[in-house]
């Protein structure tokens, strides 16, 4: 699990968190109760989080006497501060719904979290799949890049659009005011080819996560 050929690479462990940042289409995590350690590190590695107010969201591995190995500390440091993610890293802050999401780790608080995760999907396909994707690598590669990078990447982006049949589609639907059937095998990075029900499915990544309180020492144990 741990092991890896070149230090910069995902071991396995980590390609549970970030092979989701690798694929072309939005992954939307729905999270519904606990969601400590393990759990939160693959959550974080969906483009959006969307929880339900009852959800208690912490990075535990501090308490087991271990550090964050699954590539979430890639995530964390876009959506927090610094200072932040130290704290609730080091102590292994259990968050409620309403504290991650002042804390930006997670997109939103929603009593119905898949049904919303859902409904987000659904959006997300109306879309062209050139776009999403193009957004996609976009900010997830070049988020916290020097500008020139992510002004020439802008520009690669646009270009590779315009050229494909989606952009052409997109635009005789407009003048003409109807809806769009997206191609979505064209899609810009890796391609992809999934019927809408397939899509759909990728996008709403909904993740169970275990008590993970079954596994970590009883707190009113003495400590031997």
């Amino acid at each position: 699990m741990l092991f890896k050929w070149l230090p910069g690479q995902s071991n396995r462990a980590q390609q549970v968190s970030s092979n989701w940042r690798k694929l072309s289409v939005p992954v939307i995590a729905a999270i519904d109760g606990y969601c400590w350690g393990a759990g939160m590190q693959i959550a974080l590695g969906a483009d959006f989080r969307i929880c339900s107010p009852n959800a208690n969201l912490s990075i535990m591995e501090s308490k087991m006497g271990l550090t964050s190995d699954m590539a979430g500390s890639i995530a964390l440091r876009e959506v927090m501060p610094k200072d932040k993610a130290l704290l609730i890293s080091i102590c292994g802050t259990e968050l409620t719904a309403q504290q991650a999401l002042e804390y930006g780790l997670v997109t939103k608080v929603s009593e119905q979290p898949l049904e919303e995760a859902l409904s987000l999907a659904s959006k997300i396909t109306k879309m062209s799949p050139d776009v999403n994707a193009a957004m996609k690598h976009m900010y997830t590669r070049y988020w916290t890049a020097p500008a020139w990078k992510l002004l020439a990447y802008e520009t690669y982006s646009q270009i590779r659009i315009m050229l494909g049949r989606n952009f052409g589609r997109m635009q005789s639907a407009l003048r003409k005011k109807r809806r769009l059937s997206f191609n979505l095998g064209s899609v810009i990075g890796k391609s992809v080819s999934l019927a809408n029900d397939g899509f759909l499915s990728t996008l709403s990544a909904s993740i169970n996560l275990f008590d993970a309180r079954e596994f970590l020492p009883d707190a009113t144990s003495d400590s031997n």
